[in-house]
This record gives structure tokens, C-alpha cells and sequence, in this order.
């Protein structure tokens, strides 16, 4: 079974988002705050996560993805950034792994989570 994250400071998406995943069969953990993001992926240890961009200030979903993939024991999780807006993230600037728009399809998310 996958292991999601979800780090997003609006509880409406975050208790959606974690309802329709355990019941596509994923185990899932949230986090509404970038201040516990990376100490959450590194105990939980997640295959993926999905991580907002703009969090509660002063976090940002691009340092935060940062700080995830250089450590050592969350580097090979896979990263989807969120956001409403299209940006410069379809670069791969931040190490990312995808970008995910919102409003979420919610069959394109379970797809990009199973292409693990």
C-alpha cells in the first residue's frame, strides 16, 4: 500500500483529499502547516506527497520540497507540487516531481500517485 502525504494549510482539501485516497486504497497522513512539514515526511516516510505551494506564512511549498528531497529520508519520495496557479514549477526548479493543478482532478491525481 502507498504511503501519501499531504501538506496543505486548508483543511477542507486536506480532509477531501485524504477521504477519497484511503478510499482508492492509499494510506494517507496530513499536515496543515509548513512548520511540521519536513519533521512529518521524515517520520512518516512517505512514497509520495502532495505538497501545496503556498502554505500558512512564512512557508512555501518550494522550500519545503526542497528541504525534502535533500533529505536522506525523504529524497526518493516522490514530490507533486500544488497549485491554482500555473507556474514556473513544470520546470523543475524545486526537484520536484510533478505539478498538480488545482482544482484537483481527482483521477489524474490517482494516476500520477500510482505511476510511482
Amino acid at each position: 500500500m502507498l504511503r501519501v502525504l499531504i501538506i496543505d494549510d486548508e483543511e477542507d482539501t486536506l480532509l477531501l483529499l485524504k477521504t477519497i485516497l484511503q478510499r482508492k486504497g492509499f494510506e494517507v497522513n496530513t499536515v496543515s502547516t509548513g512548520r511540521y512539514a519536513v519533521n512529518a515526511a521524515t517520520e512518516y516516510k512517505p512514497d509520495v506527497v502532495l505538497l501545496d505551494i503556498k502554505l500558512d506564512e512564512p512557508y512555501d511549498g518550494r522550500d519545503i520540497c526542497r528541504e525534502l528531497k535533500a533529505n536522506e529520508h525523504t529524497r526518493n519520495s516522490k514530490i507533486f507540487l500544488c497549485s491554482a496557479h500555473v507556474t514556473k514549477t513544470r520546470n523543475n526548479l524545486y526537484n520536484e516531481d510533478g505539478f498538480i493543478q488545482k482544482p484537483f482532478d481527482i483521477n489524474a491525481v490517482v494516476e500520477k500517485i500510482n505511476c510511482n
